[in-house]
């Protein structure tokens, strides 16, 4: 009986200190900071676009569902000093929709895409021909918070 119980508090003990040592107080290998955590940065963008038009096309294989096609962000960077955010934001707001996705950006960064999944559309929900979606780029740390892309864009419902 008495080597059953000894099992068990060294058991607890083993748990509660690997619970300590790797917890976020101590910053063991458990406790990594998030990816795009803001920093003072600065970036200068030399070049930003699409890599492609976003688009509404019909889903595949009798989904009944029409996508929101979302190209990702792509910028290239005269200079990058500290850590800085991307913030690609795609809105359409006749629909009700606008997602956001966000990028760190390093010192010595020279390219970075900025990404985020299509968005699914039920067909009764799209009852224009046409919508407008806004598409914005910004960088942005404790140092600035600076839009450099901004389009209005006039995007056509595809035909299934």
């Amino acid at each position: 009986m008495e080597a059953s119980r000894a099992v068990t508090v060294l058991s607890v003990v083993v748990v509660l200190g690997t619970l300590v040592v790797t917890g976020p107080l101590v910053g063991g290998p458990g406790g990594a900071t998030a990816t795009n955590e803001l920093g003072e940065g600065t970036a200068t963008v030399e070049r930003v676009g699409l890599t492609d038009s976003p688009s509404f096309s019909p889903g595949r294989f009798g989904t009944g569902v029409v996508y929101l096609r979302i190209p990702d962000a792509a910028l290239e960077f005269a200079s990058t000093s500290g850590r800085s955010r991307l913030v690609y934001r795609v809105a359409v707001p006749a629909l009700g929709f606008d997602r956001v996705g966000t990028a760190a950006v390093d010192s010595g960064t020279i390219h970075r895409q900025v990404g985020m999944g299509d968005r699914a559309f039920s067909p009764d929900t799209l009852d224009r021909d046409r919508y407008r979606v806004n598409v914005t780029v910004r960088v942005q740390s404790f140092a600035v918070d600076r839009t450099v892309f901004r389009r209005n864009l006039t995007v056509e419902v595809g035909d299934g």
